[in-house]
């Protein structure tokens, strides 16, 4: 038996009382016989397992078998790209030298109910999330690691355990596992013989060049021509760009621009009217609060007109070469779902699960990889499956 627990703030990982005020597992009604498999810390949270499996301990907790977990930690102020990599390369905590792990930023943060009590923010001092993956847990190893590069812990969860993540379970919660999600516990992201990471492998050698197909010539004209794409494919957005990039070459020019001049020039593509005013407005917005240039970060471009998460991930990852997330497009999304790379449907879910399976520099690759197979083998509604480069790699779910 094997159950997962959405294990609450102010709960300790025991059945029986440690002399604190804090409550203890005995509380949530758990069939006897089982017992937790780790720990969490009381001020921790997430997903705890218990089993009445004793072999479950070892194989799931010792760092010979690189079995990982993610945590998602809230922290005091913005980590530099400098502060994740030294996380990922490992610090030095009472003499001991952590692991080597994986470190990112989580944008948009994830989706959680408010902690009771609540937490105690510096209203001076920005905060944000970012998720750590480790294969080794020692005693709050995750609030030292951050500290130690000047990032304390506000809030941790743990998201996932090898293949398996809390979702939707509520704080407090519990369930048995299913088959296949006992399976996905004892399923390891960071196995290299794991089937994902030889059709990742199999996409590269496919496609060595795989590149954004929008053209551009700078930030700017890639902004532009991804707000343009939303229900287009890229060739009709190549059609309708050489005379629109020769018209508008500033933000400023998008600001001033005549409504109906800018129509004309993008009528062929769908929602012509819309985007339009969306680039109109998003060229405002530029010169006003950025100077006329496109922003750096995934905060200051999903506040553009036309700008959504998935059009900030091609900006930041193939404009200034910032893996911040990995774009789900249609083509991302069917062949996520086909391959087995995951069992979620919503862009957000799916992109968290695409994460989790290759490194953050692979994170725009991955993309791409996606997208031209996509566009050039797996279709929609008659994939080729005969001359397809992965072969019996692809498990064909739902073809």
């Amino acid at each position: 038996m094997l159950l997962a627990f959405h294990k609450p703030w102010g709960v300790v990982s025991q059945f029986t009382p440690d002399g604190s005020p804090n409550r203890t597992l005995a509380e949530f009604g758990f069939p006897a016989g089982v017992y937790p498999i780790g720990r969490l810390d009381a001020d921790s949270e997430g997903l705890l397992l218990l089993s009445d499996e004793p072999a479950l301990n070892q194989k799931l907790l010792h760092p010979r078998h690189g079995h990982r977990r993610v945590y998602w930690v809230q922290v005091e102020r913005i980590p530099t790209p400098a502060a994740l990599r030294q996380l990922e390369r490992g610090v030095v905590l009472g003499g001991h030298a952590t692991l080597p792990c994986r470190a990112w930023r989580l944008e948009p943060p994830p989706s959680l109910p408010p902690r009771e009590p609540p937490i105690r923010f510096r209203k001076s001092v920005p905060d944000c999330w970012i998720a750590l993956e480790l294969v080794e847990g020692k005693n709050r190893q995750v609030r030292r690691m951050t500290a130690a590069v000047g990032h304390p812990t506000l809030r941790l969860v743990r998201a996932r355990i090898g293949g398996f993540g809390l979702e939707d379970l509520a704080p407090g919660r519990w369930k048995a596992l299913s088959t296949a999600e006992y399976a996905a516990v004892l399923a390891n992201p960071g196995d290299t013989h794991q089937p994902s990471l030889e059709i990742f492998a199999a996409l590269q050698r496919a496609y060595p060049d795989a590149h954004c197909e929008l053209n551009h010539r700078n930030p700017l004209e890639l902004l532009v021509a991804t707000i343009l794409s939303a229900q287009c494919n890229d060739k009709q957005v190549n059609l309708v760009t050489p005379a629109l990039f020769h018209r508008y070459r500033t933000a400023a020019d998008y600001a001033g621009a005549d409504l109906e001049e800018l129509e004309a020039l993008i009528q062929r593509l769908g929602l012509y009217r819309n985007k339009a005013k969306a680039l109109q407005a998003c060229g405002r917005k530029l010169a006003e609060r950025h100077g006329g240039a496109v922003p750096r970060s995934m905060a200051e471009l999903i506040e553009l007109d036309g700008v959504g998460r998935k059009t900030a991930n091609v900006v930041l990852g193939n404009a200034f070469g910032l893996n911040v997330g990995i774009v789900v497009d249609t083509h991302v999304a069917r062949l996520s779902a086909r391959l087995g790379l995951t069992r979620q449907t919503t862009p957000e879910k799916i992109e968290q699960d695409l994460m989790q399976l290759v490194p953050p520099s692979q994170w725009t690759l991955l993309s791409h990889w996606l997208i031209w197979h996509g566009r050039r083998r797996c279709f929609a509604r008659s994939p080729d499956c005969a001359g397809c480069e992965l072969g019996q790699l692809c498990p064909r779910v739902g073809v």
